[in-house]
């Protein structure tokens, strides 16, 4: 693989990391009830503090996970902090052009396309990183509620990829996952009734899943320092 196939590989990855970023903002500043109203609400019965951590080679370098569903009274406060952020004009503002800057690029409406499946945890790791070559090897994980309307907008997400960058991802399958490969860039995803799974490459995205299937005890989640520096946090 060369280096502008990996960049590709990686922009992809990356733009996909920083769309469901932004799916994370405007869900919350949108107020949407059935995330904090409504709860409990079944679907939203997230695993334990970072579980996704067993997805993880046990050499990943940087893990970050994120939930729509915290205990400890931080919902509460994370609805107190969108209502005052809704007050102002001028973010209000911000969020619509994110919203029509999100539809302009890639045709994808937040609230139709994305909220309808989009679970309560996300996470995203990165394995390796060279900074001279701006080489990177990293996946991500997020929580699905609806494997029908995350398909079709994962299918379509990857249709405009193919038109933009002339990507050409093949289907296959891994277990109970979907599987799209383009091995040309160094994209991969995968897509189970409860998992979306993204990754700079097949190769990696096989080692995650399988750490999601429980078929490699080698994870970040048993790693020494990980569990010391997960028990030193409040």
């Amino acid at each position: 693989m060369n280096e502008r196939t990996n960049r590709k590989g990686s922009r992809l990855f990356w733009t996909t990391v920083i769309i469901v970023g932004l799916i994370v903002v405007l869900s919350a500043v949108a107020g949407l009830a059935f995330y904090f109203g409504l709860l409990p609400s079944p679907w939203l019965r997230a695993a334990p503090p970072e579980h996704s951590a067993r997805y993880y080679p046990d050499d990943t370098l940087i893990y970050v996970w994120f939930t729509l569903n915290p205990t400890g009274g931080q919902r509460e406060h994370m609805m107190d902090i969108w209502d005052r952020l809704e007050e102002y004009s001028a973010f209000r503002a911000w969020k619509d052009e994110i919203d029509d800057t999100i539809w302009r690029e890639t045709g994808t409406d937040v609230e139709s396309d994305l909220l309808s499946w989009l679970g309560p945890e996300i996470s995203l790791g990165i394995i390796d990183f060279d900074i001279d070559s701006e080489e990177l090897d990293g996946a991500m994980t997020v929580d699905v509620r609806d494997q029908n309307a995350a398909k079709d907008f994962l299918i379509d997400w990857l249709d405009y990829w193919e038109e933009e960058t002339g990507a050409d991802f093949d289907r296959n399958s891994n277990g109970d996952f979907n599987v799209w490969i383009d091995e040309q860039n160094g994209s991969a995803f995968a897509l189970s009734d409860s998992l979306l799974v993204a990754a700079t490459g097949e190769r990696l995205l096989d080692r995650v899943l399988e750490r999601v299937h429980g078929e490699n005890d080698d994870t970040l989640y048993a790693d020494k320092d990980f569990t010391t520096a997960r028990a030193a946090l409040p």
